[in-house]
């Protein structure tokens, strides 16, 4: 406020050697202004009073020519002049006087309270509200039974604000029969709230506890109230407060207090906790104090409970963001948070935590991370049972380990599973179930989760646990059906050719069977000869089996019906975990979390029920989701898994199978990198663009035809930056369609449309001519077998290629009937990360990038700052990519290192190339017609080599 008054004394344009005197000057006739208010329990002074009352307080100085200093103060926005209220009983030959306000109504309800308290006599307090006392004005006909006036509520907050302040009581408190006024009057709450924001820190009492629990939560929320001051520093209410009040609750009491409110109060417009977050987000780079960043990191980590995904999502990301901006925050809110009993936050906490490791590889904060979480997590034996939870901590470590800065007193293997929970009991019952449910009152987590007909447990369970074998750990790794059935023949049957003859012969049938019931498929006669057919064959195939049998002991007789028939059992290699029994244990261990319709009546109503869609999911399926974390977790420590590429039994690893991560913590939403808002795009990478010319409609059918792709083929595939240096593609797509203009026309709308891919694969010397002549024969590409390897929703992008997530081969199985020796490596990875399962990046998030193998013989890395660019270790720019945007996308490496490449680890590169021209007129498939042009290029010494062909459609 002092600040400003000065302001004004420089803005009232006077010419005085001691600005300091107006100063005083204004502030005197502020406070005999507000007295006088105050005094006559008004809001307003007459203007002829305020003039006398003005001139008074700049006695002895001059106003300038022609002005009064009234007409100085209301020119200088102090006050406003406004017309008394209306009247018919005005008499025009004498009208009442205009009325003096101050110009901000805040300033003047200070001014106001603070003469107003003034005259209260603290002995004698409760006195102040009766008939004759100062405050006696602020009810209806001065009686305090008729409540307040409304046109004082915010002289109610400033009363609120320093009856505190001043005597150490409420406000509220001293009234007359102050319980009944503090139900009935809306405004003495919001009175109470606006002063909870703004008083001294030092105003605080038990009776300002009191008043915070009896706010009536409707109009006035007190978890908001508390948001609101949570990042005071020095403030008694702030999130300080807040965690340890959370904090002593069980998860159920605070989902159903704390995590039920700010889902719901995430979704209104500029909410508290949202601009806590959004701070957060955007404070990177910033000055801020240690003291805000531990406030603000108690905040996000508690939203991090909330059954809100993009809330959720958004505040790790938060987090992340605080812990790059002040890597001590992250030991603090581990102090403060490790132990919390909500799985839900401590899983993110330490994605956060790995995210900022990931964002930020330097020795000091890894080795500072990894320390804390190997204390925390790993040390004791009996890390969290949370499959992801334990995933990110042991990121953390491999990560440090990865830079050669892993402490030595942090064993690596004490992080990797099995981690040494008690296996998952499969006893259970349907029945046994259902009456847990009817006891806590509920349907939803029953019917979501104990069967294939629920959502979670058709679409979800089978999913993530279908990986885990019924073999134990402690048991030999298991082996496949097909290697059994291999020592079975070897050791029961190769020895004896009476027996080789035997099962062949019964071979011999199931084959023949087989061609009959396609043969019948074929001739449309399935229904009249099937059953005849079969019945046959079924003779044929039981009187070969009995005569094997017949030539077989006891043991050998129980293999063939268990190894080699699996008489009464699948087909599947091995035996899986049964996923009923994990169902009804989910079902039964989302309700142990503490899940009752008492704590929960309306949990998931007014909801959206989409899967993928869903803003606010009910608690019940934060539970489920706990629970199915948890028996994952129990399955590794115990179980023999199905992992990777190779599908052999292994100790579980890696959460990246199987669609298990559920957010993309090393990508933050504001890094323009990542936004699509980075204007350093490299356009010269995508050119030429296929850009569609104008074309006539009566010239719409020939324009696919008026030019050949394959002519210029090289001329696309090499590509020069603006310094002149010559690059090669490894992978592009570029694209331009048109619509017809107005309401949709025919069909589809569609008018006509140009695009082009590039692949490039890699063959063992000598081979790529071979390949190129067997592709140019057959006149057709296939280029599903040379797309980019896919990596959706599985690896991290940063965990690029420091940890085995990142797996795939170096060459794939050749084409169909294509030369021998002809396989082929694809060079070129497509990393995707989808919107839904990460609601912080709206968009998703997708890139090309050389595949591991790849980057490893290379010596590349991607570069820190954009994950388009990939440096070797001089920090040179070997390979980039252009930013995937809707139409186009590109990855091109150096010509120069291509080259050496494949010069050093005896390799070829090959190129295809599949381009069309569509037109559709009328916007209608019928009178369509294309180009479809295909050709492949190759270096043969040295030289470019092409071979080219068009497809023409003319309907």
């Amino acid at each position: 406020m002092a600040l400003y008054i000065d302001a004004l004394s420089w803005r009232a344009g006077i010419n005085t050697e001691n600005p300091n005197t107006i100063s005083t000057s204004i502030r005197k006739c502020l406070s005999l202004i507000a007295d006088e208010m105050a005094k006559n329990g008004n809001d307003f002074v007459e203007i002829e009073d305020a003039e006398t009352i003005t001139e008074g307080g700049f006695k002895g100085r001059n106003p300038p020519d022609g002005k009064t200093w009234l007409q100085v103060l209301i020119e200088t926005s102090v006050f406003r002049r406004d017309p008394p209220p209306y009247s018919n009983d005005i008499d025009p030959f004498y009208p009442p006087s205009e009325l003096v306000r101050f110009s901000f109504q805040r300033f003047q309800d200070h001014l106001m309270a603070k003469s107003l308290v003034s005259k209260v006599v603290p002995n004698q307090i409760n006195a102040a509200f009766d008939d004759g006392g100062p405050l006696n004005f602020l009810f209806y006909d001065g009686i305090p039974e008729n409540g307040f006036r409304y046109e004082y509520a915010g002289l109610l907050s400033s009363l609120s604000t320093l009856y505190p302040e001043k005597f150490k009581l409420e406000f509220a408190k001293t009234l007359p029969n102050w319980e009944q006024h503090w139900e009935r009057n809306q405004s003495l709450q919001e009175s109470f709230v606006e002063s909870f924001k703004w008083r001294c820190t030092d105003a605080f009492s038990e009776a300002t506890q009191e008043l915070l629990n009896r706010l009536d939560g409707h109009n006035v929320e007190s978890l908001g109230l508390l948001l609101e001051v949570s990042m005071t520093v020095n403030h008694p209410f702030n999130a300080l407060l807040l965690h340890s009040h959370l904090k002593q609750l069980k998860m159920p009491e605070r989902d159903s207090y704390w995590t039920n409110w700010v889902n719901w109060a995430s979704l209104e417009e500029f909410n508290q906790i949202e601009r806590i977050v959004s701070w957060s987000l955007s404070i990177r780079g910033r000055s801020t104090d240690t003291k805000h960043l531990e406030l603000a990191s108690l905040v996000l980590a508690w939203a991090l409970s909330s059954s809100h995904q993009k809330l959720r999502d958004r505040s790790t990301k938060a987090l992340t963001t605080l812990f790059l901006e002040n890597s001590s925050i992250f030991n603090f809110v581990l102090e403060q948070m490790h132990d919390c009993d909500d799985p839900y936050v401590i899983e993110r906490l330490y994605a956060a935590a790995f995210g900022a490791c990931c964002i930020d590889q330097s020795s000091e904060r890894l080795g500072n991370y990894s320390h804390a979480i190997f204390a925390k997590v790993f040390s004791n034996k009996q890390p969290p049972v949370a499959l992801l939870t334990r995933d990110y901590a042991l990121g953390v470590i491999e990560l440090t380990d990865s830079k050669g800065i892993l402490s030595s007193d942090i064993n690596l293997d004490d992080c990797y599973h099995p981690l040494g929970s008690d296996a998952p009991v499969f006893d259970l019952t349907e029945h046994e179930v259902e009456k847990i449910a009817k006891k806590v009152g509920d349907q939803q987590i029953l019917s979501s989760a104990s069967s294939e007909w629920g959502d979670y447990g058709k679409y979800s369970i089978p999913g993530r646990v279908n990986s885990f074998l019924t073999t134990p750990l402690n048991l030999p790794k298991p082996i496949s059906q097909n290697e059994l059935k291999r020592i079975f023949v070897a050791e029961v049957i190769s020895p004896y050719p009476e027996r080789v003859e035997a099962l062949e012969k019964i071979n011999e049938f199931n084959r023949l069977s087989a061609n009959k019931f396609f043969n019948l498929l074929k001739s449309g006669a399935f229904d009249e000869g099937y059953e005849k057919i079969s019945t046959l064959d079924n003779k044929r195939k039981i009187g070969a089996r009995l005569h094997l049998e017949s030539l077989l002991n006891e043991d050998e007789l129980a293999r063939l019906s268990e190894v080699y028939f699996r008489d009464g059992r699948g087909h599947e290699e091995f035996d899986s975990i049964d996923v009923q029994q994990c169902r009804l244990w989910i079902t039964k261990r989302a309700y142990e979390l503490g899940w009752n319709s008492t704590l929960f009546p309306m949990d998931g109503q007014a909801r959206n029920y989409s899967r993928y869609d869903n803003e606010i999911e009910r608690i019940g399926k934060k539970y489920q989701r706990i629970a199915l974390d948890e028996i994952q977790a129990r399955l590794a420590d115990n179980f023999w898994a199905l992992q990777g590429w190779s599908e052999e039994p292994c100790v579980y690893r890696y959460s990246n199978h199987d669609f298990r991560r559920n957010i993309e913590p090393t990508i933050l939403p504001n890094d323009m990198q990542f936004t699509g808002q980075n204007t350093n795009t490299k356009d010269w990478i995508i050119e030429p663009i296929v850009k569609l010319p104008e074309v006539d409609e009566n010239n719409l059918r020939q324009w696919p035809f008026e030019e050949d792709p394959t002519l210029s083929m090289r001329d696309k595939l090499i590509k020069i930056n603006i310094k002149g240096q010559h690059w090669l593609v490894l992978h592009e797509f570029n694209i331009d369609k048109k619509k017809y203009d107005g309401p949709k026309q025919g069909l589809h709308g569609m008018r006509y449309e140009e695009f082009r891919f590039f692949y490039c694969v890699f063959l063992k010397q000598g081979k790529a001519k071979e390949l190129a002549n067997f592709l140019s024969t057959k006149c057709s590409l296939d280029v599903s077998s040379f797309r980019p390897i896919d990596f959706t929703d599985g690896p991290y992008l940063r965990e690029v290629y420091w940890r085995n997530t990142w797996e795939s081969e170096k060459f794939s199985e050749p084409l169909w009937e294509s030369p021998e020796g002809c396989e082929f490596a694809v060079p070129v990875a497509n990393y995707c990360w989808e919107s839904h399962l990460d609601k912080s990046l709206p968009n998703g998030f997708s890139v090309y990038l050389p595949q591991k193998w790849f980057a490893d013989e290379l010596g590349i890395s991607m570069s820190e700052k954009e994950p388009h660019i990939w440096l070797d270790k001089s920090q040179n720019v070997i390979v980039q990519a252009h930013q995937t945007i809707e139409n186009r996308t590109a990855i091109v490496i150096k010509e120069e290192t291509l080259l050496a490449y494949t010069r050093d680890f005896e390799l070829e590169p090959v190129w295809l190339m599949i381009a069309e021209r569509n037109t559709w007129p009328n916007g209608n498939n019928s009178g369509s017609c294309w180009r479809r042009s295909e050709g492949v290029m190759w270096l043969e010494n040295g030289v470019w080599k092409e071979s080219g062909w068009n497809k023409d459609t003319d309907n």
